[in-house]
């Protein structure tokens, strides 16, 4: 039981560093006005591949950290894709 315990605490680790991974590249986007050099193939490909896992997270009922992360994550995807 302490093991499953810990586990679930641990999976806020990488969920919470997914969902920051993309605020620089949001806010170097803000800052030049522009996403100059930012790939539009790369941008989409991680799009759908982040909508992906919120259907399969939510279908095979994952654990509360990536239920309640996830949705923050495809936020921020779809934020970097409409500054484009």
């Amino acid at each position: 039981m302490e093991a499953k315990l810990i586990a679930e605490y641990l999976a806020w680790v990488p969920l919470t560093l997914l969902l920051f991974s993309n605020l620089p590249q949001f806010l170097k986007n803000m800052k030049r006005k522009s996403t100059t050099g930012l790939s539009t193939s790369m941008v989409m490909l991680t799009l759908t591949a982040t909508t992906s896992g919120v259907l399969f997270v939510y279908l095979m009922r994952f654990p509360l950290a990536y239920r309640a992360m996830l949705p923050f994550i495809l936020l921020m995807r779809v934020l970097i894709v409409s500054q484009i």
